[in-house]
């Protein structure tokens, strides 16, 4: 028989996924029952007022996940996911694993929006930019669109003192090259985004772990590891990665405090700080004479738009425009210019908002299925800090949660320091391309987390 097809017009996102996730949800639901006969793509575009291949798409991820057939000549039918063959998963890993470990933005209006700059970038370049390396630090129409990027995290910035870069990576990688020598010692949270510890190793510093707490790095262990001479600190006061914390406005204010007493200079990562609303206000805007602010485009918008922004204190860009042009030359203006080009029309933000919209959602997916667990979380960020009960440890919960199909990313992956790794795994809730995989993801972790059955190798 022929239905009436579900309704899509509150689900965010693409309208193929949205297509997809409404069937999987009536199947699941009980509302299309198995062997209903779906409408004909053409009928359902005119329904829906979308075009063909939208709808061409959503048939193709629905059945990718197992919940349609296609017979040709014959129409698209609705089967039982649980039963026979195997399904590929749009966004799993080479091995049919459901990741929950990539942190990045979770998919929306990315493709379309990126797609249509490219489709008008060659009228608006102009030739100088292609066909000239760019100036160390960027093209000043791209440091001015850094400038309004950063106007989302409430800093007013000169351009003058923004240096393009090719992602949070290479800005971080130009901070460390240009701040410091081999053999220095650089403070850092406990717990660090892993990415800085690569680079650590990469230019031979040496890291120091700050103590934290429910409110991030304690101001009285920064005070105590500064006194040994150190004179870097990197921190993640928004949507620390990986415990999601947000550090209130006070612990902002006695960290800078303690910066200013002993002559520190800061990192701050904040490559997720667009996506909070109602965040405190940034280290940059509370010490800016110290302060190189980290943020990017590559989380907020999509991870294939490479572009980063350092805003530096005066005194201190053109050391570090240098550094950047002696490691990389230059950003690439093209991806520059598109980013520039989102923020100027509106999409930038309007992929933001849905990023936002979408993020809560999985985090009320994740509340649900993980009920009575222990975990911290931010309604807008992309992932939660999953502490595991007794007798799991972090390392092998992921790897029973791998054995089951589950890719995490367990707590000694961001450890400063060795053998102090918390009982816990990050789980990333937007890599999963749609919310069913995060549900399939999420129970599967649910039930080990109860089950407490740790897979054993052989003694040999």
């Amino acid at each position: 028989m022929t239905i009436c097809f579900p309704s899509i017009e509150n689900r965010p996102g693409p309208r193929y996924v949205a297509i997809a996730e409404a069937i999987a949800d009536a199947v699941r639901g009980g509302e299309l029952a198995v062997g209903t006969r779906l409408p004909p793509q053409r009928n359902l575009a005119d329904q829906l007022g979308l075009t063909v291949s939208t709808v061409t798409r959503g048939y193709a991820l629905a059945k990718q996940r197992g919940y349609v057939s296609g017979e040709v000549g014959r129409g698209t039918f609705v089967r039982d996911p649980r039963k026979g063959g195997s399904f590929t998963f749009v966004g799993s890993s080479e091995n049919g694993q459901i990741d929950l470990t990539c942190y990045r933005p979770a998919p929306n209006d990315q493709e379309a929006a990126i797609g249509a700059e490219f489709n008008v970038l060659a009228r608006r370049m102009s030739s100088n930019m292609i066909l000239r390396y760019p100036p160390a630090a960027g093209f000043a129409t791209h440091r001015q669109a850094g400038a309004a990027w950063l106007r989302r995290a409430g800093l007013e910035m000169d351009p003058d003192n923004i240096i393009v870069c090719g992602g949070a990576q290479q800005s971080i990688a130009t901070l460390l090259s240009g701040l410091t020598t081999p053999g220095d010692t650089v403070l850092t949270e406990a717990l660090t985004y892993s990415g800085l510890r690569e680079l650590a190793g990469l230019f031979r510093l040496r890291l120091e772990g700050i103590a934290m707490d429910d409110h991030g790095a304690i101001p009285e262990a920064l005070d105590a590891a500064a006194a040994n001479g150190a004179r870097l600190v990197f921190l993640q006061p928004t949507l620390h990665n990986p415990t999601t914390t947000v550090m209130p406005l006070e612990r902002r204010l006695q960290i800078v405090e303690v910066a200013r007493r002993r002559d520190l200079s800061i990192i701050e990562d904040d490559v997720c700080g667009a996506l909070v609303l109602d965040r405190p206000a940034p280290l940059a805007m509370l010490a800016p004479e110290r302060t190189c602010y980290v943020t990017s485009t590559s989380k907020c918008i999509a991870p294939s738009l490479r572009v980063g922004f350092v805003a530096a204190p005066p005194d201190m860009v053109e050391r570090l425009a240098a550094t950047h042009h002696t490691l990389t030359l230059a950003a690439a203006p093209i991806m520059t210019e598109i980013a520039a080009a989102m923020l100027a029309d509106g999409s930038a933000d309007r992929i933001i908002t849905l990023q936002r919209a979408e993020s809560e959602r999985r985090h009320a997916i994740a509340a649900e299925i993980l009920a009575g667990q222990s975990f911290r979380a931010q309604p807008n960020g992309f992932h939660i800090w999953l502490a595991l009960p007794q007798p799991w440890h972090a390392e092998d919960f992921a790897a029973a949660a791998r054995f089951r199909g589950v890719t995490v990313v367990p707590a000694e992956n961001f450890i400063v320091a060795r053998g102090n790794a918390p009982h816990a795994v990050r789980v990333a809730l937007t890599s999963a391309p749609t919310a069913d995989m995060l549900r399939r993801g999420l129970t599967i972790l649910a039930d080990l987390l109860v089950s407490h059955h740790q897979p054993r190798g052989s003694i040999v």
